[in-house]
């Protein structure tokens, strides 16, 4: 069919008829062109990207951000000890390890950060990892001693301080006591006053009454680095800090009387608090 005859057989209608004709045109015109013109063709031309394909699959390995972006919020973190204190004549295999587990509230992976374990004692990088939400370490020492562990969501660093902390566990000490008997341990637990001035009360029990020996149970705040109380007999000592100071670091030994960390001859090490 030829257009020019359709426009003259238009011309002579009627002008319901023509609009009624008007849109069947339309209709046969568009048809027409989609037919000359086919199919979109590819974009061919060098540098033009390639389609995607619904049934491909892509594997790729996300390198960490190089810079460091504030978080939306500053994330938490604990470090503990599987002992805080290790008895014992000098074993091998492992046998004279405790075990340090880091959980943090932040997955690392995608951000520049890791979860680095240090000794603070011997000024050394234990563990880092730069996935997850966790990380953790074995140590050993081979003679009495007593270490001081801490975790830290940092940049990555080969030596303490890192840069970029974002946050910082409680400071954890392990001690390794090796030779006969006897052998000590002590634990602690800490509780708030619900009533003014909510104060802080910590409880250190040792599992000997240290009276007939030379020791002492003793309580340290290890964030300020000073003694909380002392007590040279029975099982049992009680602590009591401020308000303020309840948010500190504390941990308890069984050692010599001292006033500064680390106390001498250290029998045994608790958890912190």
């Amino acid at each position: 069919m030829r257009f020019p005859g359709i426009l003259k057989y238009l011309i002579g209608r009627s002008r319901p008829g023509r609009l009624a004709a008007l849109a069947a045109l339309a209709t046969a015109v568009l048809a027409a062109s989609l037919v000359s013109v086919g199919p979109a063709a590819a974009n061919t031309e060098p540098g033009a990207a390639r389609p995607a394909s619904s049934t491909s699959t892509t594997t790729a390995t996300t390198a960490k951000p190089r810079t460091a972006k504030p978080l939306d919020s500053a994330p938490w973190m604990t470090l503990e000890a599987s002992r805080n204190t290790v008895n014992g004549l000098l074993v091998v295999n492992g046998s004279n390890s405790s075990t340090l587990s880091v959980y943090s509230s932040l997955d690392v992976g995608p951000t520049p950060y890791y979860i680095q374990i240090w000794d603070l004692t011997a000024n050394t990088l234990v563990a880092a990892c730069g996935s997850g939400t966790a990380c953790s370490a074995s140590v050993s020492q081979t003679s009495t001693t007593t270490h001081a562990y801490v975790a830290t969501v940092a940049l990555y660093a080969s030596s303490y301080p890192p840069t970029g902390v974002q946050a910082t566990s409680m400071t954890t000490y392990v001690a390794w006591v090796f030779g006969l008997a006897p052998y000590y341990s002590v634990s602690m637990t800490g509780l708030s006053l619900d009533y003014p001035p909510y104060d802080g009360v910590l409880t250190a029990t040792s599992s000997a009454d240290v009276g007939s020996t030379p020791y002492y149970i003793e309580i340290f705040d290890v964030t300020k680095g000073t003694l909380v109380t002392e007590c040279g007999t029975g099982t049992q000592c009680v602590g009591t800090v401020s308000y303020a100071d309840s948010f500190d670091t504390h941990v308890a030994f069984i050692s010599g009387y001292g006033s500064t960390l680390p106390p001498p001859n250290i029998r045994a090490a608790s958890n912190s608090m």
